[in-house]
């Protein structure tokens, strides 16, 4: 699990900068945190992905190990269709990652787990 997610509207600039530096760490022998940077072109895109329900369930995940679907929808007082496609997305951005847990005499369940410790949002307007 990486330390820090990075969600940043820098867009194509940011992301080769960034490049560009860590190529230099690379070449200079230096080390490279373990983190993950998740761009959007700008902070509308940014923000039709990061409702606050979906910031919501972030938040919620955050505080276990690996949370079910299921629960994740009571907790958070919404349909579980509704929890199970923002899960879907997020895990599409790379906010989220799921795995799936055999459920003895029920088959398997999804269950939602962070990618990080900690979350960091920057946006440019």
């Amino acid at each position: 699990m990486a330390n820090k997610v990075y969600i940043r509207t820098d867009g194509v600039e940011g992301f080769f900068g960034r490049a560009h530096e860590t190529a230099r760490k690379l070449d200079n022998k230096e080390s490279i945190a373990a983190e993950t940077v998740i761009t959007f072109e700008d902070a509308s895109a940014m923000w039709r992905c990061l409702t606050p329900q979906r910031t919501r369930l972030i938040k919620f995940v955050k505080k276990g190990k690996g949370t079910p679907i299921a629960h994740l929808a009571v907790q958070l007082k919404r349909p579980r269709r509704a929890v199970d496609r923002d899960v879907t997305l997020l895990e599409s951005t790379g906010l989220v990652r799921t795995c799936f847990k055999t459920n003895p005499g029920h088959g398997r369940i999804k269950i939602v787990e962070p990618v990080a410790h900690k979350y960091q949002l920057t946006t440019t307007l």
